[in-house]
């Protein structure tokens, strides 16, 4: 059951049964689609290429038609998608479609989206160039979204609906830049994988990816936001290796954070980890890894958010660029009622030039911490 496209000829490499463009899929037959195209018998999965409805894929002519039609016979054939590492310049593109009468006000989308090394570009003009809103148990892999400057935001995967969460998307490989404004919008994609993205905000203050989950558990494995800053409202956020340039936790949800190990830059206002007002944070766990900062009286703790408690296993706080005055954490933090400081621990580790002095909603304790070139440990006492 290997695929072997005869219809087009100029794709001739032949797919494993059960992989495509390195994304599993199911077993089955499967064929490629277009208008007048010889078809095989379908019984599993079929590949839908916007080559077949008219696009060009040299990053030049306009595909914007093409790939829209190509999409929208994707989704009415519960089929994938497949760019096949060709270049297309688009406008706008909505990649899902809500199910008219569906009383969960549920979306379709493509099953996947292979890029194969594909690059989407922007045209001049577009507001938004690649929508896919509303999907579930969907692969996007292996593309690059540019902006040109020629666009807003470049991704919108946002849920709008209020009836359930997008759930269970994995987006592999994708690059998104050249936006003038956030870049990749993914609200409330609840229990979602971004394995080896690369997003890149046209500079330290601006937000390069925002996901919003209100809810649900969202991973970032190896993946590298320099610059932009990550907003966050969710349950639960793991930030496994990779790059970062800040995060932002805004809004009440429980927003339990993981950090493990990789290098990890302050935003442009001076601070690693922002809790914003309003924000909540109940546990912010950093296993690992470096932070560093460049600012002059940074923080890498701060905003006027609450904080329930911070542990720090092994991790390296530094200045760069000549910074001076950093402090571990701000006083701007406050703490849950209840009258008592918020924990921050510091266990091993290592920090140079940074002030560990307790904040005044924050209580700072070491353990076997090197502080500028001394091992330091603190006891709490009590509820100081």
């Amino acid at each position: 059951n290997n695929l072997v496209p005869t219809n087009r000829p100029n794709i001739t490499r032949p797919v494993p049964d059960g992989t495509y463009g390195g994304v599993s899929v199911a077993s089955g037959v499967w064929s490629l689609d277009g208008p007048g195209a010889a078809l095989a018998s379908n019984t599993g999965n079929k590949i839908y290429d916007p080559i077949n409805y008219g696009a060009v894929g040299n990053g030049v002519a306009d595909d914007t038609v093409a790939m829209q039609a190509a999409i929208d016979a994707c989704i009415t054939g519960n089929g994938s998608l497949y760019l096949r590492g060709r270049s297309y310049l688009l406008g706008a593109i909505t990649a899902s479609t809500a199910v008219v009468g569906n009383p969960t006000a549920s979306w379709r989308s493509p099953k996947a989206i292979v890029g194969d090394n594909a690059t989407i570009l922007a045209k001049a003009g577009t507001t938004t160039l690649w929508t896919m809103q509303g999907t579930s148990n969907m692969v996007m892999s292996d593309i690059r979204f540019i902006g040109q400057n020629n666009c807003v935001t470049v991704l919108d995967t946002n849920w709008t609906q209020s009836a359930a969460p997008a759930q269970c998307n994995h987006y592999r490989k994708i690059e998104a830049r050249g936006a003038t404004g956030i870049v990749w919008k993914a609200a409330s994609n609840n229990d979602s994988n971004f394995d080896s993205c690369v997003v890149v905000a046209k500079d330290w203050d601006t937000v390069s990816l925002q996901i919003l989950a209100n809810g649900g558990h969202v991973r970032l494995n190896s993946c590298e936001f320099l610059p932009g800053i990550i907003e966050t409202n969710c349950q639960s956020l793991i930030i496994h290796d990779g790059v970062t340039s800040g995060l932002r936790v805004t809004n009440g949800d429980d927003n339990d954070i993981l950090y493990v190990s990789g290098y990890h830059y302050a935003m442009g206002n001076g601070m690693n980890v922002e809790i914003a007002t309003g924000g909540v944070c109940k546990n912010l766990q950093v296993l690992g890894g470096r932070f560093e900062n460049k600012s002059t009286n940074g923080v890498y703790f701060g905003g006027g958010g609450s904080i329930n408690a911070i542990l720090c296993d092994a991790v390296h706080f530094l200045p760069t660029s000549g910074a001076t005055g950093q402090k571990l954490v701000a006083d701007t933090l406050t703490s849950p009622a209840g009258g008592y400081k918020s924990p921050l621990k510091l266990r091993g580790g290592f920090l140079t030039d940074v002030s560990t002095a307790s904040a005044t909603n924050v209580f700072v304790s070491l353990e076997d911490v090197n502080v500028d070139g001394s091992p330091k440990s603190t006891i709490r006492v009590g509820g100081a």
